[in-house]
C-alpha cells in the first residue's frame, strides 16, 4: 500500500465520524431552543426565545417568547417547534405568550403553545397568529389574539375568549397528544446527552489563565476552529475563584467549549462569578458543558454562555444568556437570547491521537523496511 493510502486510512480511523452526527444534532437543538428541561420548571421570569419544558410548569408565571433586539436563534429548515412546549401540566397564576422578534424581524416561533397536560390559571396570548393546543383546561382563563387558533381537548370550569382566534374542541388532543410531546422530549434529551458526552471527549486545547488574583482569563489567542478548555475539579475551581471575575478573548474561534468536570458525585455547586467585558461578542459561541455527576447548580449572578447540564437541577438568581439545557429549573432570573450559534469541528479524542501517532510510527517503520529490502533479480 502506498504511503498516502496508509495515512488516509489512519486519518479516517482517528476522525470521530459518528460523533460528527451527534455534534450536528446537538448544535441544532441548542440553536433552536433557548430553554430545554427534561423535568419541571418553577417560573417567575421571562424566556426571550423558545422553550421546551419536559415536565410540569408551576410558579407565579412569566413570559415566553419576548424576543431580543440584539441576538437571535436558529430555526430548523423543517419541523420547527412552537414558541413554548410544556409536556406536563401548567399550573401558574399567569402565562404571557408574546410575539417577540429577533434581529431581521424574525418572530420567535412558529408562534404557539403546546400543553400536553392540564392548564390551570391564566393564559394571555399577545402574539397574533398563534396556534394554541392544550389537552385539558381546568379552572383556566384563556385570552387569544387575532389571526390565531385555540384548540383544547376537554374543558372544566374554564373560559376561552378567542379575541379574533378560532376556538375549537378537538378530541385528538388526548393522551396520544401528550405522548407525542413526551417522545419528542426523550429524543431531544438523548441527542443532547450524547452531544455532551462527545464534547467531554475533546482534549483541551487551552487552559484558563489564573495568574491575576482578580480575573480568570479564558484566552484563545489567534486560534480558529474549536477551542476547548477544561476545569478538572468544579468544586475546587469555582469555590477558589469566588472573588474573581471571568473574562474571555474569543478571538476568531468558531466555538468555545468549557468542560466542567467533577471528581466523583458533587451534590451542590454554587457559581458566583461575574463576567467582564461585552458578553454579546462571544456568548453564542460558548458552551459550558457540565459533568453529569454534578447534581445541583446555583447561579448567583448573571452567567454568559450556553449551559449544558442535563444531570443537574438548576436555579438562577440572575439572567442566563445562552441556550440552557438542564434537568429542572427554578427560574428566579431571566433566560436571554441568543442561542448557541457556533460551529463545532469534530476533534479526535486523545485516544484517537495516540492511535494516530502509533500509526505514523508503524508507517515509518514499514517505509524504512521497504527502502532496505533488496531488489528482486
Amino acid at each position: 500500500m502506498r504511503k498516502t493510502g496508509i495515512l488516509a486510512l489512519l486519518l479516517a480511523a482517528a476522525a470521530p465520524v459518528q460523533a460528527g452526527t451527534v455534534i450536528d444534532r446537538g448544535q441544532a437543538i441548542l440553536g433552536e431552543l433557548n430553554l430545554f428541561t427534561t423535568g419541571n420548571v418553577v417560573m417567575g421570569q421571562e424566556v426571550e426565545g423558545k422553550s421546551f419544558i419536559g415536565g410540569n410548569l408551576s410558579g407565579n408565571g412569566g413570559q415566553f417568547g419576548i424576543g431580543s433586539g440584539e441576538q437571535g436563534f436558529v430555526n430548523p429548515a423543517s419541523g420547527a417547534r412552537p414558541t413554548a412546549t410544556i409536556v406536563g401540566n401548567a399550573s401558574v397564576a399567569n402565562i404571557q405568550l408574546n410575539g417577540g422578534q429577533v434581529p431581521g424581524n424574525v418572530p420567535v416561533g412558529p408562534r404557539g403553545l403546546d400543553v400536553g397536560g392540564t392548564l390551570t390559571g391564566n393564559l394571555n396570548v399577545n402574539a397574533t397568529g398563534s396556534a394554541i393546543r392544550i389537552r385539558a383546561l381546568q379552572n383556566a382563563n384563556v385570552n387569544g389574539s387575532s389571526g390565531g387558533s385555540i384548540a383544547f381537548g376537554t374543558r372544566v370550569n374554564s373560559n376561552v375568549n378567542g379575541n379574533g382566534s378560532t376556538v375549537t374542541q378537538n378530541a385528538a388532543l388526548d393522551a396520544s397528544f401528550q405522548s407525542a410531546l413526551a417522545a419528542d422530549r426523550d429524543a431531544l434529551a438523548a441527542d443532547l446527552t450524547a452531544f455532551s458526552a462527545a464534547l467531554r471527549g475533546f482534549a483541551p486545547t487551552h487552559a484558563p489563565i489564573l495568574g491575576d488574583p482578580n480575573n480568570v482569563r479564558f484566552d484563545v489567542g489567534s486560534a480558529t476552529g474549536t477551542a476547548v478548555f477544561e476545569i478538572a475539579d468544579a468544586a475546587s475551581f469555582f469555590s477558589n475563584a469566588t472573588s474573581r471575575a471571568f473574562s474571555f478573548n474569543a478571538g476568531a474561534a468558531d466555538a468555545i467549549i468549557v468542560n466542567v468536570r467533577s471528581i466523583g458525585t458533587l451534590a451542590n455547586l454554587t457559581i458566583s462569578q461575574n463576567f467582564l467585558g461585552n458578553g454579546d461578542l462571544y456568548s453564542q459561541r460558548l458552551i459550558w458543558n457540565f459533568d453529569p455527576a454534578i447534581q445541583n447548580i446555583a447561579f448567583n449572578n448573571s452567567f454568559i454562555g450556553s449551559v449544558l447540564a442535563l444531570g443537574a437541577d438548576v436555579s438562577n438568581a440572575n439572567f442566563l444568556q445562552g441556550s440552557v439545557a438542564v434537568r429542572s429549573l427554578n427560574m428566579n432570573g431571566e433566560i436571554h437570547l441568543g442561542t448557541f450559534n457556533g460551529r463545532i469541528a469534530a476533534i479526535p479524542e486523545p485516544a484517537s491521537w495516540a492511535m494516530l501517532i502509533l500509526g505514523f510510527g508503524t508507517v515509518g517503520a514499514a517505509l524504512r523496511r521497504r527502502r532496505i529490502m533488496p531488489a528482486c533479480a
